[in-house]
């Protein structure tokens, strides 16, 4: 279990006010993308995982889910939290990887924020290494999707890496 000084959300936008007050400007376009009557499912070509869950929850308890879950896998899975405009989770979309490596489809986690509105979303990988700290390889493609985030009107919270008991967040080591 991890102590509230490890907390990932340490790294987190500190107030829902906060993450509430980022502009979002989703395109009319994109709105349709994803049916709001679907909750979970693979999307194609790709081994990854989206659930939208039944209803919004507090983006404290999802960092902590997800952490807990992700520090017991023997591979590594990069997910992101999609947080709405209120500052909750409002789904999360999942990549598996292998023992030292996972790649995202960016495209496809653009495609679903954009679609459901999202005001931004966190990033959380595991390193099954037991070594929390990231690699030059993290730190370069958390800066590319920071970036990529923000052209689209979105922010990229935090990205926060678990390995065994260890807590690394960018946001909190001001990498972000």
């Amino acid at each position: 279990m991890l102590e509230e000084r490890d907390s990932p959300l340490a790294g987190v936008v500190q107030s829902s006010g906060e993450l509430a007050s980022v502009p979002v400007a989703v395109p009319q376009k994109h709105k349709s993308m994803i049916p709001a009557s679907i909750n979970s499912w693979s999307l194609p070509g790709k081994e990854s995982h989206w659930t939208r869950y039944p209803s919004p929850i507090s983006l404290e308890a999802a960092v902590k889910d997800t952490t807990a879950r992700l520090q017991t896998l023997p591979h590594e899975e990069l997910a992101f939290l999609i947080v709405d405009p209120e500052g909750r989770a409002t789904a999360s979309l999942s990549f598996p990887g292998d023992e030292t490596q996972v790649t995202p489809d960016l495209q496809q986690l653009m495609a679903l924020a954009i679609g459901i509105g999202a005001s931004g979303f966190v990033m959380i990988h595991n390193h099954p290494s037991g070594n929390a700290s990231p690699s030059r390889q993290d730190i370069v493609v958390t800066r590319q999707i920071s970036n990529m985030a923000r052209t689209t009107g979105m922010t990229l919270f935090d990205h926060v890496i678990v390995a065994d008991a260890a807590v690394f967040t960018f946001r909190g080591s001001g990498l972000i």
